[in-house]
């Protein structure tokens, strides 16, 4: 029997997609949304389903009906074409999306902090993801987009295991208990470290060394952080020692680095801060 879909991520994660498709997306009709923009030559429409702290799902939909299901840090597709509507979601969306994170051992959203919105848009584009379930031909096409323009969204879905993703939820859009959190805009993704409540020096004195230190990481990493492009994305979250702006496609591997990252940070910090107290502060007193 030939099999017409595409799946990417781990087991777990995708039979939950592929339930979704088949007991409940699909029963959906989307025609009233395509008659209301057909003056607007709208061809797709996309919908995302999302929760402070949690990963959105989000269904790709053309006039044929849904194609691809997946889990995602963005919350919309947004282009010059785009027109988004916040809808209610239907009680039988918000309970696979709070069962869904059960399944996978996670402490679910309350129903009420649910959110839905509809965009509609003449095309669509890849959407950075967790785990996939689509239609083969219309997934591949996204892929193949994806490898000519030289871009890793959809395809990076594959190398996101289900303890990877628990791990991730713990600090999604939250401080852990190692002080560190994972915020995302779009598919642009910030790691910040949290200021220590016990630290000798004052708040800016810490910032300061930390910048100097995330400097140097930056710079010898290029090939996982990228320059921070997006400070509004963080501004507003209190007790940020620094941030740093993980490029998406190194998102799973940097999932398994962040513990020895942390020591390795932590030691650096506390070498710069030697330096200063016994070297150059001592050497800044020939004024006196």
């Amino acid at each position: 029997m030939i099999d017409n879909f595409i799946r990417l991520g781990t087991r777990t994660l995708v039979e939950e997609l592929e339930y979704f498709y088949y007991n409940i997306i699909s029963t959906f009709s989307f025609k009233s949304f395509f008659n209301a923009y057909r003056d607007d030559i709208c061809e797709n429409i996309s919908l995302f389903m999302f929760a402070k702290g949690y990963p959105s799902l989000y269904v790709l939909i053309s006039k044929t009906g849904p194609y691809l299901i997946g889990l995602s840090p963005e919350r919309g597709i947004f282009n010059s074409t785009t027109k988004q509507q916040i809808v209610t979601a239907p009680s039988d969306f918000s309970d696979f999306y709070r069962n869904f994170y059960q399944k996978i051992n996670a402490v679910p959203p309350e129903k009420k902090e649910i959110k839905m919105f509809i965009n509609i848009h003449q095309k669509t584009t890849s959407v950075s993801s967790f785990a996939v379930f689509g239609k083969k031909n219309e997934t591949a096409k996204l892929l193949k987009e994806e490898n000519v323009l030289g871009i890793k969204k959809i395809s990076v879905s594959s190398l996101f295991t289900e303890d990877k993703l628990l791990y991730l939820l713990k600090a999604y859009e939250r401080w852990n208990e190692k002080n560190y959190r994972i915020d995302f805009n779009g598919g642009k993704v910030f790691f910040s470290l949290k200021l220590k409540k016990e630290a000798i020096n004052t708040e800016s004195e810490c910032r300061a060394v930390a910048a100097m230190v995330k400097t140097v990481v930056s710079e010898s990493y290029s090939n996982i952080f990228e320059k921070l492009s997006d400070p509004d994305a963080i501004s507003g979250i209190p007790m940020i020692l620094t941030t740093f702006q993980i490029k998406f496609p190194m998102l799973p591997k940097w999932l398994h680095m962040i513990d020895v990252f942390l020591v390795r940070f932590e030691n650096s910090l506390s070498e710069v801060d030697r330096v200063l107290d016994e070297i150059i502060f001592p050497q800044m007193k020939f004024l006196k």
